[in-house]
Parts: structure tokens; sequence; C-alpha cells
């Protein structure tokens, strides 16, 4: 058995760090690993990178790398990750670096600027570089900057620091109405959209105030979303039931808002009203009660930003119906046609509608509410009348006659009264008698009386 007696080495040669030559006590050896065994190595490098965490366009912000060498030479290097979404460029669009405020150096192939030589014995140096941001016009989402720091042992780059540039051009919103309408009946709609000047990202929220003026109060319409199938996307409402609702776009590809203006259905007289629908001002969109987050914030456009609309009464139609449009008169006697007069949809209260007659055939005339006499009207030239059915007059049938004005008006005195029940009947009645005549005709026809409603 042979024991290895521990002395020095005389002399030494070694290799790559792990293979040395020598002799001990005069032999000639080969000792494997006798460094490592023997000489302690230093501290592991570290590089903390410290500064700003964000800044606007146009600003610029000096980072400081801390680097633990160990008290080795070594050579430090900044450079630029590529896990940023800012874009490097001497002259812009987003940012260069430099040694000075003013300087922007170009960024070589590798992403790594120039060697910054070290000295031996200093433990904790440090080294500084400014990130100088280009000011654009630009509306665009925040970006952000990765920085590293490399040395020869640290490859990979360490102290990874990240700067985020915050934009400081304002997202325009304009708004316009779809189609060319330029007023809506009550219980109709018109479409409008709001509209940012981009698409919105992750994280983004923009709250557009709108403002709704006129003579047309909160009761007279109501707001909501269009539906569709990729309408609106990351758009919400609120406080829809004021004269200043908002409009919220939030997250990824949010962009724009198509909203639905509806003209409230009353069912009551009232004239028509204008109603202004617009933007709020610059104030509005700066209110600190407004969840916009985005970077240089939210204005209205300049000219693209309102309409008018005119919103009218519910159009009521009054229509005249008789059940046969010809028949016999007969030679004595009377026939009676029911004649309806209806209006739809019906309305809230009463109103009268003036009844007109014209044709041929003629009219007997007498006093309102007189008696027509039941007797044979043979020969006397009467050929027709009408009866108007009235609860509140005591009349054979409760029909009683009606005067009807002379040529060439011939209108029902008072005109014909339409209650909430949207129809009232009267009676064509037709004499007979034993003339020999040519067939004649009687036209009935309805037109506006002094308080019938203007829609």
């Amino acid at each position: 058995m042979h024991f290895l007696k521990v002395g020095t080495l005389s002399s030494h040669s070694c290799y790559q760090r792990w293979f040395c030559l020598g002799r001990l006590a005069g032999a000639p050896v080969v000792l494997l690993g006798l460094v490592v065994a023997l000489t302690a190595r230093a501290s592991a490098q570290t590089i903390t990178i410290t500064g700003t965490a964000s800044g606007a366009e146009s600003e610029s912000s000096q980072l400081t790398a801390t680097f633990n060498s160990g008290g080795r030479v070594h050579r430090f290097q900044w450079g630029v990750g590529n896990s940023g979404t800012a874009t490097y460029n001497t002259n812009g669009p987003d940012y260069a670096m430099g040694y000075t405020q003013s300087e922007r150096l170009t960024l070589p192939g590798n992403g790594r600027f120039a060697l910054l030589a070290g000295t031996r014995g200093t433990q904790f140096p440090t080294y500084s570089i400014w990130l100088n941001i280009h000011d654009d016009t630009l509306d665009e989402p925040d970006e952000t900057v990765v920085v590293r720091g490399w040395t020869r042992e640290l490859q990979n780059g360490t102290g990874s620091f990240t700067y985020t540039i915050t934009d400081n051009d304002p997202t325009i919103v304009s708004l316009a109405k779809v189609g060319s309408a330029t007023a809506i009946n009550e219980g109709g709609k018109v479409e409008f959209t709001v509209t940012l000047g981009r698409a919105l990202v992750a994280g983004e929220t923009i709250d557009v105030p709108l403002s709704m003026t006129g003579a047309a109060t909160t009761g007279d319409w109501s707001l909501a979303k269009s539906s569709g199938g990729s309408l609106n996307t990351g758009v919400t409402l609120r406080d829809t039931g004021t004269s200043t609702p908002k409009v919220r776009f939030s997250g990824a590809g949010a962009q724009t808002a198509t909203l639905e203006l509806t003209a409230t259905s009353d069912n009551s007289q009232e004239n028509t009203e204008a109603l202004n629908v617009a933007l709020g001002s610059d104030s509005d969109f700066d209110s600190s009660s407004l969840g916009t987050n985005v970077g240089g914030g939210a204005d209205p456009h300049s000219t693209n930003n309102d309409f008018d609309i005119t919103l009218r009464d519910q159009v009521h139609t009054v229509s005249i119906s008789i059940a046969a449009t010809q028949g016999m008169e007969g030679d004595s006697g009377f026939t009676d046609h029911v004649v309806t007069v209806s209006v739809s949809p019906p309305y809230s209260r009463s109103f009268d509608i003036e009844m007109c007659l014209s044709g041929t055939a003629n009219f007997v005339s007498l006093s309102d509410g007189q008696p027509f006499p039941l007797a044979d009207q043979t020969d006397r030239g009467y050929d027709y009348s009408l009866m108007v059915h009235n609860d509140a007059v005591t009349r054979a049938g409760s029909y009683y006659h009606a005067y009807v004005g002379t040529v060439p008006d011939k209108c029902r005195s008072g005109g014909l009264r339409l209650g909430t029940s949207g129809s009232h009947q009267e009676r064509l009645r037709v004499h007979g008698d034993r003339d020999v005549e040519s067939d004649e005709t009687v036209t009935m026809t309805l037109k506006r009386h002094n308080n019938t409603p203007s829609d």
C-alpha cells in the first residue's frame, strides 16, 4: 500500500482551472481539482438596476446599475431586452438610450452598448444611463422598455428593470347619428354611434360623458345599446335615466358603441320637442368621477360631437267605415246604415272630429237634436239624414237627428266626439220615397275640429 504525503507545489501549470501539473516532494504528480480545493471562489456577481418606474413621452429618466463585482476586474454592458413593447430608435418613434440626457445612441444588433471597463478592488461599482423618450403625436397604449445589464460572467443579462412610457396624447372621441332622420314619432328610434380614435387594449378604460339637452326631458326618451352579434364590444351604459348618461369602453377591442334613442310613448297630447344629443365638454371628460385610465386621457372631437332630433307626439289615424256602400232607398220609411269613426291607437282623452257631407243626394236639414218625424216622407224630397248616438239625450233608440250646416260646408255642428275608447258610431238614415230619380250619392268626409290633436 502506498501513502501520499501532503506537501506544497514547487511549480505548477494549470489549465482551464481544473487541470494542474506539479511536483510533490520532488515527484511529478497530476493533481485534479487542486485549485478548487485550495482556492475559495469569489461570491456570485449580481446586478441591481434602480430608477423611476414610469414617465410621460418627452421625459428622460436616469437608471443606475449597482454591480457586485466581487472585487474583480470586469466589463459592464447596458442592453435592451426584447420583451418590452416600445420600439427603440435614435429618432423615435418611442425612445433611445444615452450616457447623457441628450444622447441617443445607435442600438447594436445584439441589443447591447459598448463595454464599460471596471477595475479590480471596487466591490460595488455603479453605472448610469439615460432613457430619452420621444414625444410624438400618436394616440397609443402605454408602452414598456426592459433594460438589462451584462458582464463577462453574466452573459444572459440580469438585473432586469421595466420602465413604462405613459402616452400623453388624448384619445379623440366622436359621435354621429346613423341615417338621415331628423324627427321620430313616439315609439320610434334613432341610432347613433360613439367611437374612440383607437381600440383599447387589456386593462384600459375610457368613460365618455354625454349631454342630452332641449325641450324634451328625460321622461320623453330612453337610451339603450343596440343589439347585434359583434356590436358594443366592451361597452356598458350608466346614468341612462339622467340628462348626462355615461358610455364606458373597457378592455381589449373596445372602440365603438352603437346606441339607440327611443321616443317614449306616453299617450298624452304634447307639442313636438327638440333634443340635442352631444358629447360632454372638455371639462366633463376630465372629471375625477370618471374611470378613464389611458395615458393622455380622452377628449371630444372638435366637430363630430352632436346631432339634433325632434320627438313628435304619437301619430293617431282617424278613419271612417260603413258596412254597406250602396243600397235601395225603398218607397217609404227609412233604412239605417251604421257608420263607424275610429282613431288608432286610442287617445288619452276625448276630442272632436268634423264630419262633412256632400254628394248628389239631398240632406234633411233640421235643428240639432230635433226628433225626426217617423211618418212616411214620400215625395218630400228628403233623401237622407244623420242620426247621432248620445246616451245623455233621451231619444228613441238613443239616436237623435244631427244638424249639418248648409252648402258648401255641410259639416256637423260641434263636431263628432271621439272618446278614449277610440271609436264612435253614427247612422246614415236613407229615406224612402216614390220619386222617379237617378241614383244618388252621399260622401262623408272627416276633417279637423278646433280641439283635434295636431298629430
